[in-house]
């Protein structure tokens, strides 16, 4: 058998290539399982023979349905389960819930633009989140199939750590009753388990095969941050050099635009691996340019270490499966590599170069003072035994739901927006407890900007306010929820990129959704980022949504 099949489009040859790159094998590998010589193997992927002759063996190896070979392209092959996911059809009522998805993510990524920037909506348009909850839960009722059947991807499961918080936070709101305030301690455990249960809606309602739109989305968002900072912020940053005021949608708050960006940076790095007919793909280089010259406008010198380990993440991520992501990687990495030494050299105002020197004569030093507010809970825990199992309370320290009612007399704290709102629960009157007067607040007074950053010398964490508010228990708990999280994030953007068919869009999704949670882990030391809605939010719905799709990629496959 000699002669060269031809049935329409790609030969057998393609395919047969196709599909053992996508098994990771090759082509000595596949030679000796189907015990050929290499070369015989090259030969059938280049169509100069006839595969037909060891077809079962082929289907076998690579793990095809019996009579894969022979079905022509537009009959599913290799990554036809994805081709024909995210480009089928949706009824109006899976559409609607698309839109509904869609739809939370770009409210939750500009609302701070309307309520800040050109203030076209009220303070109170800031707790849109809490409106779009039950917006969000009455869409997954009203699904005929919920609670008829299991969701495919039981990877997303958190029920346990979750119960164990809630049990936790139970128990220490009763040690600690006269201590707690029932508004902090509703925000508290609103802020760091409605992103969990807004992922777990997205996961019940999101139809399958609408990939494409999330990522156009995000593409869409990426690009209005640019027009935004030109337009609004960079005319006012030329004659006050105060990097808040490049925040793009978000409002006055860069370290979310920093978060977006890096995010938005990682699904271009992934769509123009896997998708390089996107017109993203095209721009990737400008794109990449424009978002570290973003950051480094910004100023925020404690995230420049995250910066820098987000691009090496992608670049590990990205080679572990394509040779073309090693190229996309070290293109991003010189870019930042490049850009960082001339921003730091011609702009000295922006104080980079301190910082680089800082790191790189003592790399461990933000980490070193960073960890000092930590002592504060430990003497916190050596005040009251029972302070280390279940924490002082909830909202009674440092974290997020703390600070909006503790600082409801000071319209320029972070939380001034809401600061009227958060008043009028709290009777006008500042929160203040015991545990925060005697720890939270002397060491706020003696705070000091580190190298440009307060947040490096500030009692304001995730992991502080969670040990200090509801003990090791607790804590425990959300370290074992995000940790699974960027596992699962990991784990399902690397099998994608295994099986992704061309033009798949869902491993760029992926590999940003990874990169999500690869910054909420390292931020949360430096400010309380697992209770702002506008960051932890998405990432859980993103996450839910590759979780998804990747199932769906993977029942297909098994149907054909």
């Amino acid at each position: 058998m000699n002669g060269r099949v031809n049935p329409s489009g790609p030969h057998p040859g393609t395919r047969i290539a196709q599909a053992r790159r996508r098994a990771a094998m090759n082509q000595r590998e596949l030679a000796e399982r189907l015990e050929v010589r290499p070369w015989k193997i090259e030969q059938i992927e280049t169509g100069s023979v006839d595969p037909r002759e060891w077809a079962e063996s082929l289907e076998r190896i690579l793990e095809m349905p019996r009579g894969w070979l022979s079905h022509p392209p537009e009959s599913p092959g290799i990554g036809a389960a994805s081709d024909r996911v995210f480009s089928k059809p949706l009824t109006p009522a899976e559409r609607l819930d698309r839109n509904i998805i869609l739809g939370i993510l770009a409210v939750l990524a500009t609302i701070r633009f309307f309520t800040t920037t050109v203030a076209l909506l009220p303070g109170a348009g800031n707790f849109i989140d809490i409106v779009l909850l039950p917006i969000t839960l009455i869409a997954v009722a009203s699904r005929s199939e919920v609670g008829a059947r299991r969701d495919r991807s039981s990877s997303f499961a958190f029920n346990t750590p979750v119960l164990v918080f809630v049990v936790i936070c139970a128990v220490s709101v009763v040690l600690n009753v006269t201590r707690v305030a029932p508004a902090p301690t509703i925000l508290f455990v609103y802020d760091f388990l409605s992103p969990l249960v807004f992922g777990w809606a997205a996961l019940k309602i999101w139809p399958a095969g609408q990939t494409a739109a999330l990522s156009r989305l995000i593409v869409g968002l990426g690009v209005l941050q640019f027009f935004v900072i030109c337009l609004f912020d960079l005319p006012t940053f030329v004659s006050s050099r105060n990097p808040d005021d490049i925040a793009g949608t978000f409002g006055g708050n860069a370290y979310q635009l920093v978060f977006f960006l890096l995010v938005f940076a990682a699904l271009v790095a992934g769509i123009a691996t896997f998708e390089p007919g996107r017109l993203t793909a095209r721009l990737a280089p400008l794109l990449f340019g424009l978002i570290f010259l973003v950051i480094f406008l910004a100023q925020y010198r404690a995230l420049l270490l995250s910066t820098a380990l987000t691009v090496l993440f992608v670049s590990l991520l990205l080679g572990s499966r394509r040779g073309k992501g090693v190229v996309i990687g070290s293109v991003a990495a010189v870019t930042l590599v490049a850009g960082l030494a001339y921003v730091s050299a011609h702009y000295p105002s922006f104080k980079l170069a301190p910082t680089i020197a800082a790191v790189r004569e003592n790399p461990t030093f933000f980490l070193t003072a960073r960890l000092e507010p930590g002592r504060d809970v430990l003497s916190l825990y050596g005040d009251n035994a029972l302070f280390a199992v279940v924490g002082a309370g909830p909202g009674t320290y440092s974290s997020r739901a703390w600070r909006t009612f503790a600082e409801v007399g000071d319209p320029s704290s972070a939380e001034g927006a809401e600061a009227p709102y958060a008043s009028a629960l709290v009777g006008g009157v500042a929160y203040t407890t015991d545990v925060s007067k005697k720890y939270t607040l002397p060491r706020l007074e003696r705070s000091r900007a580190v190298l440009g950053s307060y947040a490096v010398t500030s009692p304001y964490s995730s992991y502080l306010a969670l040990l200090a508010e509801v003990g090791v228990v607790g804590f425990a708990a959300m370290i074992f929820i995000y940790g699974k999280a960027l596992l699962t994030s990991i784990r399902t953007a690397l099998a994608t990129m295994r099986i992704a068919a061309p033009d798949d869009p869902l491993p760029a999704l992926a590999l940003a959704t990874s990169v999500s949670f690869f910054l909420l882990v390292q931020m949360a030391f430096l400010e309380n980022w697992w209770e702002v809605a506008r960051v932890t939010i998405p990432s859980w719905m993103m996450l839910a949504i590759c979780v998804k799709e990747y199932a769906a990629r993977e029942q297909q496959t098994v149907r054909r």
